[in-house]
C-alpha cells in the first residue's frame, strides 16, 4: 500500500489536498488516470465512493469546513440515512466558484443550533 492509498484509507476515502502537499504528484497522477475524482476544489475522493450521497456531503464539508450543512445533507448524515440528496445546501460565506448542485445561504447559524462532528457541522 503506497502513501496515497494509506492517506485515503485513514481519511475515509475523502482527502483534502492542502493537508497532503507531499503527495501532490501522486494525487495529480491519480486524477489524470481516473483513480481519484475531484468533486470540489482541493478535495479528492476515491471513484467508487464519489457517487454516494454521504461522500458528496462530507466532501462539501471538507471543501468548506466553516460552512454548516443544511437540509437533505444534514438529514442524511444524522437521522435519515436513506434521504436522497437532491442538492447540497450550506450556510456560510460562499466561495468564489460554486458547483451547480450546491447552494450557499448567507446565514449565520448559532452555535446552539449546530451539530458538530469530527467531519462536519450540521443543522
Amino acid at each position: 500500500m503506497n502513501e496515497l492509498e494509506l492517506a485515503l484509507k485513514t481519511s475515509g476515502g475523502i482527502l483534502k489536498t492542502a493537508r497532503c502537499r507531499h503527495l501532490r504528484h501522486q494525487i495529480a497522477r491519480a486524477l489524470h488516470s481516473g483513480a481519484l475524482i475531484r468533486p470540489f476544489p482541493g478535495v479528492v475522493v476515491a471513484p467508487d465512493l464519489a457517487q454516494l450521497p454521504e461522500t458528496r456531503a462530507l466532501a462539501a464539508a471538507c471543501w468548506q469546513p466553516n460552512a454548516v450543512l443544511m437540509g437533505d445533507a444534514a438529514a442524511l448524515l444524522t437521522f435519515l440515512p436513506n434521504q436522497p440528496l437532491r442538492r447540497l445546501e450550506l450556510a456560510g460565506r460562499p466561495p468564489g466558484t460554486i458547483p451547480t448542485d450546491v447552494r450557499f445561504r448567507r446565514l449565520a447559524v448559532p452555535a446552539e443550533l449546530r451539530i458538530v462532528t469530527d467531519q462536519a457541522q450540521l443543522t
